[in-house]
């Protein structure tokens, strides 16, 4: 029984039984997608425009997510203009042969400020189909001792 485990160790040995850490010629790996994602800003107000710039490598397709949505290029830039206030995030999540990756920016949203100060309800939704554009600003009457129109 020796003798068989000693002629097959020394034939495993001469048929290069140990691993290499060379890679066949030839073999390519697929790569994660690589996403460069940004913002033109960190902060912009409610109601202007700001820029969101990717470009991707490795990757076939990619998808809009979070305060974005619809499919993207894997490079270019637009321009986004939000109507709320609050933290916004605008993800990218890219696929290609290497398997799928995620990026994403945020994005404050703050108040207006050439709002005067003059509304006295503001960002009032009021439809569910898109409420990031479906909504009011509200002005009282200083004198509401009388009916007034909206």
């Amino acid at each position: 029984m020796k003798v068989l485990f000693v002629i097959l160790v020394m034939f495993l040995s001469a048929c290069g039984g140990g691993q290499s850490s060379e890679q066949p010629s030839g073999i390519t790996l697929p790569v994660l997608p690589v996403i460069s994602m940004t913002s033109s800003t960190s902060t912009a107000e409610v109601n202007t425009e700001f820029s969101l710039s990717w470009s991707v490598q490795y990757a076939n397709a990619c998808q809009a997510s979070g305060a974005w949505s619809g499919a993207k290029a894997t490079s270019g830039e637009q321009l986004v203009e939000e109507y709320t206030q609050g933290s916004k995030t605008y993800t990218l999540t890219c696929t290609g042969n290497g398997g799928e990756h995620t990026s994403s920016v945020d994005v404050l949203i703050t108040e207006s400020s050439t709002d005067n100060g003059n509304w006295d309800y503001k960002n009032i939704v009021y439809g569910t189909d898109d409420p990031d554009r479906q909504w009011l600003n509200i002005h009282l009457a200083y004198d509401q001792t009388k009916p007034a129109p909206v």
